[in-house]
């Protein structure tokens, strides 16, 4: 809850400060606001960092709980968590630095949350739901990588009598470096995962690798 009322008031102060210098310089400045605007990927692309960190704290909170003991998981989930915060963060910054506003579509959008992947009622079967956490991660990666891209096409287009133009160079290398590292976890999520499938039924194991992750 720390993260959440502290990442809304940094939100508010960022949101203040860059409309006030978007308000003063939209009408000289060319290109601004930025013609990638015509589209809502931005803060599609936030809301989804943020829904995923919500998810991913609380997640890494269950595993490291007194009932499951997997402080390796619960480290790797927390440390994901991080990094899309930050990623949401940076996408809020691009937003505005390209004279993005603050109307209904952005609040919308700023209307996030997640829980716990976990019942912790005894019903579940721990060692497979370990397994389908990492396949879980793996999957998020791969979804933002296809969202990522499908943002990226659409940035490096340009003028054509035919079609919308939404191109932006700047929000183009923004997307791509994103691309770049959903593509790195997405990679190594899928190593653990193929590792632990095969260990699963081995306790030793199991402790094993959750102290190497």
């Amino acid at each position: 809850m720390h993260r959440i009322a502290a990442g809304s008031l940094l939100m508010l102060l960022v949101v203040i400060g860059v409309q006030d210098v978007a308000a003063q310089v939209a009408n000289n400045l060319p290109g601004f606001p930025s013609a990638f605007l015509q589209h809502d990927s931005l803060l599609e692309l936030m809301k989804t960092h943020f829904d995923v960190s919500i998810n991913q704290l609380l997640t890494s909170k269950q595993y490291g709980s007194q009932y499951l003991e997997r402080p390796g998981l619960a480290k790797l989930l927390k440390e994901e968590s991080d990094r899309h915060w930050e990623e949401g963060m940076e996408t809020l910054k691009e937003y505005l630095q390209i004279g993005g506003i603050v109307d209904t579509t952005f609040l919308n959008k700023y209307n996030f949350g997640g829980k716990g992947e976990l019942k912790l009622d005894g019903t579940e079967q721990y060692k497979m739901k370990y397994l389908e956490t990492l396949m879980e991660l793996m999957s998020t990666s791969r979804g933002l990588v296809t969202q990522l891209t499908n943002d990226y096409h659409l940035a490096i287009q340009r003028e054509h009598p035919s079609t919308s133009a939404f191109g932006d160079a700047e929000v183009a290398r923004f997307l791509l470096d994103q691309v770049e590292e959903e593509s790195k976890m997405a990679h190594k999520m899928a190593a653990h995962s193929v590792t632990y499938n095969s260990i699963k039924n081995i306790g030793v194991a199991q402790e094993m690798f959750d102290e190497h992750l």
